[in-house]
């Protein structure tokens, strides 16, 4: 599954770079899993503190149909 891009897992870069491969399919929303199976609290807590601090910045700034590039 990661091989074909199916999920992203990995470092906030690989988040993006497949985050941009299917916003260049047209995708708009995006579903991020950070709580599975036996993901200690702390560590799921870290990982959301890097998807706000890392990815969600680059993801903000691309454009989505019926918005123009400015904002």
């Amino acid at each position: 599954m990661k091989e074909a891009d199916l999920v992203a897992i990995g470092s906030p870069a690989e988040i993006i770079r497949v985050a941009a491969r299917y916003h260049e399919l047209g995708a708009d929303q995006l579903l991020l899993m950070v709580q599975y199976g036996g993901v200690p609290h702390e560590r799921v807590l870290r990982t959301i503190e890097i998807l706000a601090a890392r990815v969600l910045p680059e993801l903000q700034s691309w454009p989505t149909p019926g918005t123009s590039a400015t904002g």
